[in-house]
């Protein structure tokens, strides 16, 4: 029997982030990100790999953390402490931040379908990560301010906590490079964070004027 093939286009897979963005808010403490990569990288990654699929091409995304301008988001919260002056360094270690625009999330996975000799685990992360000093002081220029205290551990838990977020998403990043995809001719829209952080400002502010 011929294996049946349904296209998914950029517009649906930007569509479905956003649904899973949205219903992981309402997951309880056990299915959060942290606690979900935990198992993971425990009895799930050998699951995945010894489960039996002859029909089913198997490919594990390790994402960095998508910035999107919706509400709620990682980008919506780190661009929350810019505008109230807290937008400076945050946590302590690792000192990398590894990211990815939303487009070029939807772009990689479009790209993954495509080519159908890719499976396993994929890294889907912009080629640059930044760090953190640099990440945040690029982000203050975006927006168009030089003022950008410090924010501590706590603060940022508070915050995590009060927009139904995971504050490990952020003081735990890592540094991460997407191997596979750039050595298989993946183009990224967006490989620098300052460009990257500019168009997601602008589409930030666009939705909260209602011309988005």
């Amino acid at each position: 029997m011929p294996v049946r093939r349904r296209f998914i286009g950029r517009p649906q897979i930007l569509r479905w982030m956003n649904s899973l963005a949205n219903s992981a808010k309402q997951k309880p403490e056990y299915l959060r990100p942290r606690r979900s990569a935990l198992r993971w990288q425990g009895d799930g990654k050998m699951r995945f790999s010894q489960a039996e699929t002859p029909r089913i091409r198997k490919i594990a995304l390790r994402s960095a953390m998508r910035m999107s301008p919706d509400t709620g988001g990682v980008f919506d919260a780190l661009l929350r402490l810019v505008r109230i002056g807290l937008g400076g360094r945050f946590g302590t270690s690792p000192p990398y931040v590894s990211w990815i625009h939303e487009r070029d999330f939807a772009g990689a996975v479009e790209f993954l379908i495509a080519n159908e000799h890719i499976s396993g685990a994929v890294n889907v992360s912009a080629p640059n990560p930044v760090r953190k000093t640099e990440f945040m002081t690029i982000l203050r220029e975006a927006w168009g301010t030089t003022v950008g205290l410090p924010s501590s551990k706590c603060l940022l838990e508070f915050g995590a906590l009060f927009r139904r977020t995971e504050a490990e998403l952020i003081l735990n990043s890592r540094r991460v490079v997407p191997g596979r995809p750039s050595r298989q001719g993946f183009t990224f829209e967006f490989p620098q964070w300052r460009e990257a952080a500019r168009d997601l400002v602008s589409s930030w502010q666009k939705q909260r004027r209602g011309g988005a």
